[in-house]
């Protein structure tokens, strides 16, 4: 359909283009922003990188297919035969405590899949985007033509369904009911 990968670092939207790190401009009729906790550069709007913390585990017996949401934690496959978990526990308690997180996490997954000798393999801490209200930031940003954010910090759980409503709305023009009240126009 005319699309080409472009690995490249956004230095800055302009009207109708992205301008890249390395100088180059590529044009487009629109950009749809879902770069994480590095979209608040790009669009504008407050978004605040929250420390984020998941466990990678040692190869599993028990075989997870989907993603797995339960209170308080999410679980979804990694290769092989490993667990990604991570925990609605956010913000600074992670830098300050990561180590027992992380074990509580995994006594978490422990118990999810009925599995106690479980190991863990990795921690992981990554910066989540979270914008001002806590909500996502689905929609045209304000005073910035063909200008599209789609930011949220559960983005893994989101992402097929926004992806779905996002690229209607933006090739077809039209408005999805369940995007409205996640306009950035909100927080402008």
């Amino acid at each position: 359909a005319g699309a080409r990968p472009l690995h490249a670092t956004v230095a800055a939207l302009e009207p109708g283009a992205a301008r890249l790190a390395g100088g180059e401009t590529v044009a487009a009729d629109h950009v749809v922003v879902a770069a994480g906790a590095g979209s608040a550069a790009l669009i504008g709007l407050p978004v605040t990188p929250v420390p984020g913390l998941m466990i990678l585990t040692a190869p599993a017996r028990a075989r997870i297919a989907h993603v797995l949401t339960a209170p308080e934690l999410m679980l979804r496959p990694a290769d092989g035969g490993r667990i990604l978990a991570g925990a609605e526990a956010g913000g600074s308690e992670i830098d300050r405590a990561s180590g027992a997180i992380a074990a509580a996490l995994l006594d978490q997954v422990r118990d999810m899949i009925a599995e106690p000798g479980l190991a863990l393999a990795r921690i992981v801490i990554g910066r989540r985007p979270m914008p001002a209200d806590e909500h996502p930031l689905i929609g045209p940003v304000p005073g910035r033509p063909g200008v599209y954010a789609a930011v949220m910090h559960s983005g893994v759980t989101l992402a097929p369904g926004v992806a779905e409503l996002v690229a209607g709305e933006v090739l077809d023009g039209t408005g999805a009911p369940l995007l409205a009240p996640f306009r950035p126009a909100r927080l402008a």
